[in-house]
C-alpha cells in the first residue's frame, strides 16, 4: 500500500512543518534559545544551528515514517488486526 507520504516532496513538506512547530515551541519555553536569536552572532552560528536542527528533523520524519509502515504492516498481515493490536499495547 503506497500512502501519501511516500514521496520525497511530501516527507519534506512534513519536515518543514515539524521544523516551524519545534522552532515555535522551543522559542516559546526556552530563553537561552531566545537569546541566542535574539542577539547579535555570526551568521554561521545560525546557520549551523538551522541546518543541525533541519537534518535531525528529517531523521524523526523518516524514522516516524518508517515505524509506523512496519507496524501497519506487522498488524494488517495478521488475521485478526483489531484483535492483535489491544494484544499488543495490553503487554
Amino acid at each position: 500500500m503506497k500512502f501519501w507520504f511516500d514521496t520525497l516532496r511530501s516527507r519534506l513538506l512534513l519536515t518543514f512543518i515539524t521544523y516551524v512547530l519545534y522552532m515555535l515551541l522551543y522559542f516559546l519555553t526556552d530563553e537561552v534559545m531566545r537569546d541566542f536569536y535574539l542577539e547579535k552572532h555570526p551568521v554561521w552560528d545560525y546557520a549551523v544551528d538551522i541546518l543541525t536542527t533541519l537534518v535531525c528533523v528529517f531523521f524523526f520524519v523518516q524514522l516516524s515514517i518508517c515505524y509506523s509502515k512496519v507496524i501497519y504492516r506487522r498488524f494488517m498481515s495478521l488475521a485478526h488486526p483489531y484483535r492483535s493490536l489491544i494484544v499488543f499495547f495490553v503487554r
